[in-house]
């Protein structure tokens, strides 16, 4: 039977479909489309973990657990997406404790779902065991993870991917400023501030490239969330889709800014930084460069967090107010003689 309008009206399918920026799939329709791509065994059940940039489920049956990231349409390439599972493929040959794609029955490591939006690729992953440290906070644990981070990154120092996608922190900063700025419209003070900081930061990012800050493969999203630990001290790292080369100083400043964003002790941050250095110690350049770091990743991520509101909404501010955002980065903007 064709739909029909609210006069009783029959309609085309085509015609009731309005413009959509972020669709979600039903439980059960994903887990009939993993039925139809994977092996499994008993019953077979999807429910929805998660919505946000991207969404995850989880799947079940009488094996266990795994996790399937949709991707929104247009959010990655798929050679975006097809650069991750590499990275994370090449990680585990390593012995880097990561979650990494499940083949298809076709042995195909992604596939594509359909959406009133358009084409969404989807992967499937292992499971991340234990829980995440966010929920378990430990000192000593963090000094492992982060010592654990250090190992990553050098193990993958000459690793190039085979078509890289490198994030511009300068290009991304100018582009958000308009829907930034909507964020801030009855913020005079903020409008004032981060217009100046859009204009002046670009080239003291461009200027950091003169340093000896070492490069190479990137998380692009490490925080106490991406990180799974087991009651006996097991660690895995999860959720790679922004992976890119980048600074390895972002890399673990991802963190010590993703301790503050969800409130926790600055020691847990502190306690992560100290067991990478161990493992990878910083270079002077480095070292001068944290607070820079920190200031970017912030401004950045209030900038993306904006662009992201049409099909998000304002879930960023759920966590941390635009009043936490504006001393967290006006504090650090006027250390550098940027305001």
């Amino acid at each position: 039977m064709p739909p029909i309008d609210c006069k009783g009206t029959p309609v085309s399918i085509s015609a009731s479909i309005q413009k959509v920026a972020h669709s979600t799939f039903d439980s059960d329709y994903i887990a009939a489309e993993i039925a139809e791509r994977y092996p499994y065994k008993g019953k077979l059940e999807g429910r929805l973990l998660y919505r946000g940039f991207n969404d995850v489920y989880t799947l079940r049956d009488d094996d266990g657990r795994r996790a399937l990231r949709v991707w929104r349409a247009n959010a990655r390439s798929l050679g975006q997406v097809m650069q991750e599972l590499d990275f994370l493929e090449f990680l585990r040959g390593q012995g880097v404790p990561v979650s990494t794609p499940i083949p298809t029955l076709k042995n195909e490591r992604h596939f594509i779902l359909e959406a009133g939006e358009g084409q969404r690729p989807a992967v499937l992953y292992t499971w991340a065991p234990g829980r995440k440290f966010g929920d378990l906070l430990d000192v000593s644990m963090a000094e492992k993870i982060g010592a654990k981070f250090a190992e990553m990154h050098l193990v993958s120092k000459g690793y190039r991917p085979a078509d890289a996608f490198v994030i511009d922190p300068a290009a991304m900063i100018t582009d958000n400023l308009g829907v930034m700025l909507e964020w801030c419209e009855d913020r005079p003070e903020d409008i004032r501030d981060y217009t100046l900081l859009t204009e002046r930061m670009p080239a003291r990012i461009r200027e950091m490239g003169a340093a000896d800050l070492p490069r190479g493969m990137c998380h692009q999203d490490m925080h106490p969330a991406n990180v799974h630990v087991t009651e006996d001290g097991g660690i895995t790292f999860i959720d790679f889709d922004g992976c890119s080369e980048g600074y390895w100083l972002h890399d673990v400043q991802n963190f010590v800014f993703g301790s503050a964003f969800y409130g926790f002790d600055a020691k847990y941050g502190a306690a992560f930084e100290r067991g990478y250095t161990k493992v990878r110690p910083y270079t002077a350049d480095e070292r001068d460069n944290v607070e820079m770091i920190l200031l970017i990743k912030a401004f950045r991520l209030l900038g993306g967090a904006a662009r992201a509101t049409r099909s998000r909404g304002r879930d960023l501010l759920r966590l941390r107010t635009l009043d936490w955002f504006a001393d967290y980065i006006k504090t650090r903007a006027r250390k550098f003689g940027l305001l």
